[in-house]
């Protein structure tokens, strides 16, 4: 269509998805271990197999687990309007390194961020930054760890709007 405003989008009221700044990546302790891809830009092969853990490699995956889970559930309660992604990856980022663990998607691939949060018509791995959440927005959060050489991911969809937020933590509870 001519004339058509290139900031809405089609068949809606809303605008489009304007990004806002992106902060440098946070620093992570020395003395947490990382994952062999940070130092490089370029992100890993997949794997031509499957493996098959023992009881010790399975229990760290399950230790990998409940700690994204955990971590997860706590993004879930930041999302509400005016909230940035930007803040929802410090506390994510804070939590992961006060367990120990490393944010996986931090320097995977050069990937700037410790968490991904892909807000509206982005469909995935969206890059947290200073805009602020809307009310309406539909926010995806993934969030994955490096643990004791244990990678798990854990994500989530939430619309953010203040009734479904309090929904939302009523059923986490």
């Amino acid at each position: 269509k001519r004339g058509r405003n290139i900031d809405e989008l089609p068949n809606t009221k809303r605008k489009r998805l304007r990004p806002g700044e992106i902060s440098p990546p946070r620093p992570v302790p020395e003395h947490i271990q990382r994952p062999p891809y940070v130092k490089s830009r370029k992100p890993p092969g997949i794997g031509s197999g499957f493996e098959v853990h023992d009881r010790k490699g399975i229990e760290k995956m399950r230790a990998s687990g409940r700690l994204a889970a955990q971590v997860l559930q706590h993004a879930g309660t930041l999302v509400q309007p005016g909230t940035m992604t930007d803040e929802i990856d410090q506390a994510v980022h804070q939590m992961i390194i006060d367990n120990g663990a490393y944010p996986s998607p931090l320097g995977y691939g050069g990937f700037p961020k410790s968490v991904c949060t892909s807000v509206n018509e982005c469909i995935c791995h969206g890059i947290p930054d200073s805009r602020p959440l809307e009310d309406g927005d539909i926010i995806n959060i993934d969030v994955t760890v490096y643990l004791d050489v244990s990678i798990l991911l854990q994500l989530i969809s939430v619309v953010c709007c203040l009734f479904i937020a309090s929904i939302f933590l009523f059923l986490l509870k």
